[in-house]
């Protein structure tokens, strides 16, 4: 697939610990992590975080949401260049993967181009 496809992940991610309040939020949110995928539905969420200041009471605790769905950043995490290599690793790997599903949903653009001009000469 493309590499300059519109349907690539270009997003920033925000750093682990970072403190933010979620539309409709009225308790601040810590992240904890990245890309989490729910077990409930299989849907992949942006971030994975806990309540703030509370923290990880126990394992039924966890919150997953997009980043659309921050309201408010109180305060950014430690980043650092570990942190921003694993970050373009991650957004690496995650462009891999969609340009997988795409090439799945939509089939290889070459192989259908050979079949149109294929059907065209039976028809002549």
């Amino acid at each position: 697939m493309n590499n300059n496809s519109n349907n690539e992940f270009k997003k920033e991610f925000l750093p682990i610990g970072t403190v933010v309040l979620l539309q409709n939020g009225t308790h601040r949110v810590m992240i904890t992590g990245f890309c989490v995928i729910s077990e409930e539905n299989g849907d992949m969420f942006d971030y994975t975080g806990v309540m703030y200041p509370e923290g990880m009471l126990n394992s039924q605790q966890s919150l997953v949401f997009n980043h659309k769905q921050i309201k408010k950043v109180f305060a950014i995490g430690y980043s650092d260049q570990e942190e921003k290599d694993f970050k373009k690793e991650l957004l690496k790997t995650l462009n891999s993967e969609l340009d997988k599903a795409m090439d799945n949903i939509f089939g290889n653009n070459e192989a259908e181009e050979e079949t149109s001009s294929e059907e065209e000469i039976e028809t002549l």
